[in-house]
């Protein structure tokens, strides 16, 4: 259908560029797979891939799309207190809510470790002290609430919310269908993790 689409469209796909990936039910670990060809090329099967910036796993986990933000948070965070250790705290609680509070796709996080997370949460902490200069024994949650920032959970309780909203209130018929479905009310992953987090 790809290679009639193609000729049909004057394209080119690149089988190169092209891959593939097995989603795979619970049960059926050992599901053979068959090869798939484009344009006479063997297509590559993988297990995870970064799409559109985000890791998606053919087992659905998300602990690889934590681990890609941490590393971002970690590397905002440097860059931050490199170049802009030496402003006033305004500047810099300004600079940390612009760059290190957006968590890419954050809300589709439903299925990850617990490790995955808290390291996550650690970053985040971790960032904001060194970036106001914060040592000793204090408790992060004051600090958060005294300078007016979200905590972490709370970033991703109004990240879930947002998305939540707009889905339920989106006027695509698509949409619509899927979040109507009996499946995505009662055995949906990430309706549970959004109704469990936000209520």
């Amino acid at each position: 259908i790809c290679e009639k689409f193609a000729r049909e469209n004057d394209m080119i796909f690149n089988a190169k560029k092209t891959l593939c990936m097995c989603i795979r039910y619970k049960k059926s670990v050992n599901m053979s797979v068959p090869n798939v060809m484009l344009n006479g090329n063997n297509l590559k099967w993988v297990s995870n891939h970064k799409y559109l910036g985000v890791n998606i796993c053919d087992d659905f986990t998300d602990d690889m799309d934590l681990k890609r933000q941490m590393k971002q948070l970690y590397g905002k965070g440097n860059t931050l207190i490199q170049k802009f250790g030496k402003c006033s705290d305004e500047v810099r609680i300004s600079l940390f809510q612009s760059y290190c509070n957006n968590m890419y796709c954050c809300a589709l996080w439903h299925k990850y470790t617990v490790s995955s997370y808290r390291s996550l949460n650690v970053a985040h902490n971790n960032v904001f002290r060194h970036l106001l200069k914060i040592s000793g024994p204090c408790s992060i949650s004051q600090l958060f609430v005294t300078y007016g920032i979200d905590h972490f959970t709370v970033l991703l309780r109004k990240s879930m919310y947002s998305v939540m909203s707009r889905v339920f209130n989106s006027d695509n018929i698509l949409v619509k269908t899927v979040v109507n479905s009996m499946y995505f009310m009662y055995d949906s992953d990430l309706y549970k993790t959004w109704v469990t987090t936000l209520y």
